[in-house]
């Protein structure tokens, strides 16, 4: 009996950490989603990166397949499935290192963090938004300790973690504006030499990788993103799907007298909220950045501890259970139709292919995919001077280029194979020598 009080002792004592913990394996063993088109591109981009592909997707930041370079380099490929629960954690962890200097529950804003369903949803995912979020929480805090303590070191650090964020994902350099205009505002004894300097860290990589780029294809991701336009209505109707169920007790952060220390929470959320409400293109992910933000706040709510954590259990399972329930069907059907292509190709690797989906071509097969010409007029010039032997091609209304859908293109060429997914059909052509 003692020994079995001791361990509800300690239960109780480290409640918060058992269910952070509990909450990170749940998310582990529950979420697995089928791997999408940007997935595949930051993975294929590692390997270009080092020389073992020539596809390459030059709309893509750079940073996230920089940190996947080292798994291909290594062939360890498969092992490179953790990364995206290492960053899930340490985003967990700084939003509690964080929520330190303004909550007497820094727990508690982590839990908050992972009962968010677009946390959830994105935990496994090979994509930008938690790992992006994550570095500007991290550059956040620098700036926070330099208030405290001003080290040159905290100060560069900041910038250069907020380097990291644009090169991550290019939106999130607005982050560099938050931190200036935190600077100015908390920051007592200013140095004005600490503050020039550490502009260096920030702008060297950046103005290195934009003019690597080159100017005119930077601008042009940015129009091509805002081409596509979602109802401005689009975070407000997705409101439950981004706070779950913790977004009832959002009001209650109002009970609160702020205080000008509650601006550093403040302003990341209201910068990045209005960012993306000017934005045309929505997307529920967007919001990422501001929601550590948010869950430090919700620590702060004025509520016995018993309806915080059933709260944020009752958002949590039901997060969980509104992740597995769509599990992107469109992806998983898709997903399913590629495995049919790895195995239509599987004995045919040194044969060349043309395609309007080279990502998932060359990640499910083995062969070198090559890109279906851009206008129609070159399409033939382009078989013959790559001397390919299949075309691969899905009719997806919105696939590029914009006359694959027209299957009149490939009438003088032999049918192998037609996979139906529903809405798209993907189409196998053999070219035959000579034609």
């Amino acid at each position: 009996m003692k020994a079995l009080k001791k361990i509800m002792d300690a239960a109780l004592k480290y409640k918060e950490s058992i269910l952070l913990a509990a909450f990170l394996l749940s998310i582990f063993y529950f979420v697995k989603m089928p791997i999408m088109w940007d997935e595949i591109v930051y993975n294929l981009n590692a390997k270009y990166f080092l020389g073992l592909t020539d596809f390459y997707d030059n709309f893509r930041p750079p940073l996230y397949s920089a940190i996947l370079m080292p798994f291909y380099a290594l062939s360890a490929e498969s092992l490179a499935k953790i990364i995206p629960n290492i960053f899930l954690i340490l985003f967990a962890l700084a939003t509690y290192y964080l929520a330190k200097s303004f909550s007497k529950k820094p727990l508690i804003a982590a839990l908050f963090l992972l009962s968010f369903p677009v946390v959830i949803y994105w935990s496994n995912s090979f994509m930008t938004c938690i790992p992006s979020s994550f570095f500007i929480v991290v550059s956040v805090i620098f700036l926070k300790k330099y208030e405290n303590k001003p080290k040159f070191i905290y100060l560069a650090l900041s910038f250069l973690f907020s380097a990291i964020t644009f090169l991550t994902r290019y939106p999130l350099g607005l982050s560099y504006g938050i931190l200036v205009l935190l600077y100015f505002i908390f920051v007592k004894n200013k140095n004005l030499n600490h503050f020039i300097l550490s502009q260096f860290f920030f702008f060297i990589p950046v103005i290195y990788w934009i003019k690597a780029l080159g100017f005119e294809l930077f601008v042009s991701i940015f129009q091509a993103a805002e081409s596509d336009a979602s109802t401005p209505l689009f975070f407000m109707l997705n409101y439950f799907l981004i706070l779950g169920l913790s977004g009832l007790l959002l009001p209650l952060i109002f009970r609160k007298k702020f205080e000008k220390q509650d601006l550093w929470l403040i302003i990341p959320v209201i910068t990045f909220l209005a960012f993306f409400q000017l934005f045309g293109h929505k997307e529920t992910r967007f919001l990422m950045p501001l929601l550590p933000f948010i869950a430090i706040m919700l620590s702060r709510i004025r509520l016995k501890e018993a309806f915080i954590f059933l709260a944020i259990i009752l958002s949590f399972v039901s997060s969980i259970y509104l992740t597995i329930l769509p599990s992107r069907p469109y992806y998983n059907i898709f997903n399913a139709a590629f495995s049919q292509v790895s195995e239509f190709f599987l004995d045919k690797p040194d044969e060349v292919v043309l395609s309007n989906m080279v990502a998932y071509c060359l990640y499910y097969t083995k062969n070198q995919c090559l890109i279906v010409s851009w206008e129609p007029e070159y399409f033939i010039n382009r078989v013959d001077e790559t001397n390919a032997s299949y075309l691969l091609i899905s009719d997806n209304s919105i696939a590029h280029p914009y006359y694959s859908s027209n299957q009149s293109y490939y009438e003088a060429y032999a049918l192998e194979k037609k996979i139906n997914i529903g809405l798209e059909n993907i189409y196998i052509y053999k070219i035959e020598k000579g034609e």
